[in-house]
């Protein structure tokens, strides 16, 4: 078989993103995958979580048969918990010679990755997120819209979040919202607007109309357990679509990468292991890294034998808490409804531009209750009780402040395994209490009360969002490729320079566009010049 014009390692949202524009301009490409290609189907239909909760063999689907929803509950999302991956977290750091020491180090061997479980919540990076990158805006921007096309979003334009979110976002019509986020959202329209504060819709990766054989969501709330119907995007889908329409792009499956070298002609060698324990070696003229930060970051340092080198790793330090709403106390519970982030919000820590909090709130009733009794501050039976009467009232709130608020490094170590320290910076209990604090004001005035003693510190790494160990700029061109090693290109978080407090997996996917729109451009400009 011929070598391919790229190879790209992983199927994760930036592998797929930088593999669009190159497979849509012909060039053949390959794409590596430590994970088996069938090895996670998800079920094509379901009962809706109420149906759920009221059978006595449900238990087996909200905690699995064998208890996985009880483990890590201070460590991982319930959603990464609940939806069984293969490969998540040990084999993740083994076969990818990860050692996080204070640092929450999440991943998973399965195409598509984390898309397979995560929140979906997609704000656009705008031009203070961007500030000092190599690029301006309007680079960025058309790659935002041809992935909101491609993956459908929807969302609203027309609250006081939209211009924060992204503006000049392709759309689908807004989920409809709970009981309890109109309750508070009307609270915000009647309390007036604080320049300080903005509350409004989030913008969720979730289709409300049918789109490429995807289904619209059908509000059965149970999306913390997977998603039958497809309507919660991830990378899989896209990455079978793309092998289906594409036949220049190849899949090699339970490969993971354990090196790179250079070839003396010109190009790579791509050395990996299978899950047999045998070995694989692949060639071609460039190579993009999109394996997620931790493995990328691994695999670049080791190709340019940069050993014992401190690297930044920029995550966004989180925090939970819980918020009531009286109004709604003694109510019945909705039994259909979306069942991820309802609401988005920001909170300006600073006058600094871009020194803001983001956060999201979700209503309690998604989530498993095991969570919600672990974080509330009474004795477990206590928490059932006040869940008896006051779930209807509850949502879940978490919050992320920017990257420069994260002190975690990474390095790789002599024996090629790279290490990674988690930290966040001085003081850092003492700004959260305070932001506490200032959304508590705010939510009172919405109609909502921070419960006393719920808010909860999440470890580094936790949130996974990762990114700025080979920014562009410094380390790498603004087009990903490494400075040092030609032909050898980024696509993921990695190259991120600068981390805003929103999620950047959109931002980060639309990146990874431009990137192999601009890689496709450079092989057509090589291929006419030779």
């Amino acid at each position: 078989m011929s070598e391919p014009d790229i190879i790209i390692v992983g199927t994760g949202p930036a592998g797929v993103s930088v593999a669009w524009p190159l497979a849509e301009a012909g060039w053949s490409v390959l794409m590596l995958e430590g994970g088996k290609r069938h090895s996670f189907a998800p079920k094509n239909s379901r009962p809706s979580l109420a149906e759920l909760r009221g059978d006595i063999e449900g238990w087996r689907h909200l905690l699995g048969t064998d208890l996985r929803g009880l483990r890590e509950m201070d460590a991982a999302s319930p959603r990464a918990r609940h939806v069984p991956l293969p490969g998540l977290d040990g084999e993740y750091l083994t076969r990818n010679r990860l050692i996080p020491n204070g640092f929450r180090a999440i991943g998973a061997l399965v195409p598509g990755g984390l898309s397979l479980v995560w929140g979906a919540v997609v704000p656009a990076f705008d031009r203070t997120d961007i500030e000092g990158w190599p690029i301006d805006h309007a680079a960025l921007q058309p790659s935002l819209e041809r992935v909101a096309e491609r993956i459908g979003i929807s969302g609203s334009k027309d609250d006081d979040m939209a211009t924060t979110q992204g503006v000049d976002i392709p759309l689908q019509p807004a989920l409809p919202l709970s009981a309890c986020a109109k309750s508070l959202l009307r609270g915000y329209d009647a309390s007036g607007r604080r320049e300080d504060f903005t509350l409004g819709r989030a913008r969720n990766a979730v289709l409300t109309c049918d789109k490429d054989g995807r289904r619209a969501c059908d509000l059965g709330k149970g999306c913390m357990w997977g998603c039958p119907r497809d309507a919660v995007y991830s990378s899989r889908s896209d990455l079978d679509r793309m092998l289906v329409q594409h036949d220049n792009v190849r899949l090699v499956d339970e490969v993971v990468v354990e090196s790179l070298a250079p070839r003396a002609a010109g190009g790579w060698e791509v050395f990996g292991s299978t899950s047999d324990g045998g070995m694989a070696t692949f060639g071609a003229v460039h190579i993009v890294l999109a394996a997620g930060v931790l493995p990328s970051t691994r695999l670049a340092l080791a190709a340019t034998s940069r050993i014992d080198e401190d690297r930044r790793l920029l995550s966004t330090p989180a925090f939970v808490f819980a918020l009531v709403l009286p109004r709604r106390l003694g109510r019945a519970l909705e039994t259909t409804g979306f069942g991820m982030a309802q609401l988005a919000f920001r909170l300006r820590l600073s006058p600094t531009p871009g020194d803001e909090a983001f956060g999201i709130l979700y209503d309690a009733d998604s989530f498993p209750a095991a969570d919600l009794v672990e974080r509330m501050p009474f004795s477990r039976r206590g928490a059932l009780d006040v869940l008896g009467v006051g779930l209807p009232a509850l949502m879940v709130g978490l919050v992320y402040l920017p990257g420069g608020y994260s002190r975690n490094r990474a390095r790789l170590d002599p024996s090629g395994t790279l290490v990674i320290e988690g930290g966040v910076g001085d003081g850092h209990a003492a700004t959260v209490r305070g932001v506490a604090r200032r959304l508590a004001r705010h939510f009172r005035a919405c109609g909502g009360w921070m419960v006393p003693g719920s808010v909860g510190f999440l470890p580094p790494g936790a949130e996974v969002h990762y990114a700025g160990t080979w920014p562009m700029g410094e380390s790498t061109t603004e087009d990903g490729e490494i400075c040092e090693a030609p032909g050898l290109f980024i696509a993921d978080g990695s190259v991120i320079p600068s981390l805003p407090a929103k999620h950047h997996t959109f931002s980060m996917m639309a990146n990874a566009d431009r990137i192999g729109r601009n890689l496709a451009s450079k092989l057509r400009r090589d291929r006419a010049n030779r």
